[in-house]
């Protein structure tokens, strides 16, 4: 027997296979995400059209709104507007809309329109009689509001005063210039609790087969998380710092795009949405929808999905930058305004990207911050607004 002849021992075969396990990589779910891309196209876009053209021939769903009665319905709607309309309209239509929209007093035949919720509208607009003590409407500030290169353009500094004006409406040569928004009537509006109806189906039909198609990762990126739960809290917290300085700049952003581009900033469509459905008797609906489910669909397939097809981060990073701004200001009306008013969505794709790298692009993180921030939007929309 050959002494010099090593023993090798029954564990010694298996020594290093642990270290083994830990070099394989797992292999890159590629079909889920072209599969989960394609069916997010498909519900958004093909399904989501077949559901609004049944409701659009479903009786009751849409308010009629007459030429004259527009305009009460755009103040109605927005906080920060203001309208002229003509006394005898303003005899109309003014009982209808008490509870929400104010006529102030007549100028030169025409009543003044503001929302009753606008808390500055009384400081600007009024002062008070030097003879009678009475607060008065300040036809000087007024006259400034509506003139063609007016001082004041913001109702407390910061918010601006959105003027509406009806397309074939008539007023003097020396109102407005093109200085206000122009509304067409008549107009068949959808009621804002079909929106969230809508929105919520569309979300129920598109979570199931996202999460199926994703499962693998989704699955392997909360393993990972779970020994860090810790770290967890302080993860989220670093990531909605991000989204407060994304949101600076984009505000910086669209003050320039807006003196460039000589146009107002309003609110984004998306947004004008998200607020009529919240504010609408279906708002848990849309609660469930912006606040839940559509933060984990979003970052499923703009962050793991898009992210997963493309290796190389900065293409990533751009390309989910581009598709999730893009998505969200498509009802826009121009270019200008989707730049102006949608800046935000591109610098939160942007951040929600930056969020994911950092976290060496596991999902959990910023479906958390997506959630936490989408969470403090909607509790400012119904308590602050």
């Amino acid at each position: 027997m050959d002494n010099n002849k090593q023993i090798i021992r029954f564990e010694d075969i298996f020594k290093d296979e642990p270290k083994k396990k830990e070099d394989k990589k797992e292999e890159p779910n590629k079909k889920g995400y072209i599969f989960s891309l394609l069916y997010y196209v498909v519900v958004m876009y093909l399904i989501a059209s077949i559901f609004y053209v049944i409701v659009m021939n479903i009786p009751g769903f849409f308010e009629s709104y007459t030429k004259d009665e527009i305009v009460f319905k755009v103040i109605q709607d927005d906080q920060a507007g203001l309208a002229l309309v003509e006394e005898d309209i303003y005899q109309q239509y003014g009982d209808l809309y008490l509870e929400d929209v104010v006529g102030i007093e007549s100028y030169m035949g025409f009543v003044v329109l503001v929302n009753r919720d606008n808390p500055s509208y009384s400081n600007l607009l009024y002062t008070v009689d030097p003879l009678s003590g009475e607060y008065i409407l300040s036809i000087i500030v007024l006259e400034d509001i509506i003139d063609q290169d007016p001082v004041n353009t913001t109702w407390d500094g910061k918010t601006p005063i959105s003027i509406y004006k009806e397309k074939d409406q008539f007023v003097p040569p020396t109102f407005f210039s093109n200085n206000y928004y122009t509304v067409e009537g008549p107009q068949d509006i959808m009621d804002p609790i079909v929106l969230s109806i809508v929105n919520f189906a569309v979300y129920l039909v598109l979570i199931p087969g996202v999460l199926y198609f994703l499962k693998p990762d989704l699955k392997m990126d909360l393993s990972e998380i779970k020994p860090k739960k810790n770290e967890l809290f302080l993860a989220i917290i670093i990531g909605y710092a991000y989204i407060w300085i994304g949101n600076i700049v984009s505000s910086y952003g669209s003050n320039f795009l807006s003196q460039l581009f000589n146009m107002q900033i309003d609110e984004a469509v998306n947004q004008e949405i998200i607020i009529s459905a919240v504010r609408s008797s279906g708002a848990i609906l849309m609660i469930v929808s912006a606040v839940f489910i559509g933060p984990v669909v979003e970052e499923l397939i703009f962050r793991k999905a898009l992210f997963g097809l493309i290796k190389k981060d900065s293409l990533a990073l751009i390309a989910s930058t581009v598709i999730f701004g893009l998505i969200h200001v498509i009802g826009e009306s121009s270019i200008q305004a989707a730049l102006i008013n949608g800046l935000s969505y591109f610098v939160m794709g942007f951040v929600f990207g930056l969020i994911y790298l950092k976290n060496k692009r596991n999902i959990v993180v910023p479906i958390l911050v997506h959630i936490l921030s989408n969470a403090i939007s909607i509790l400012a929309i119904l308590f602050l607004f």
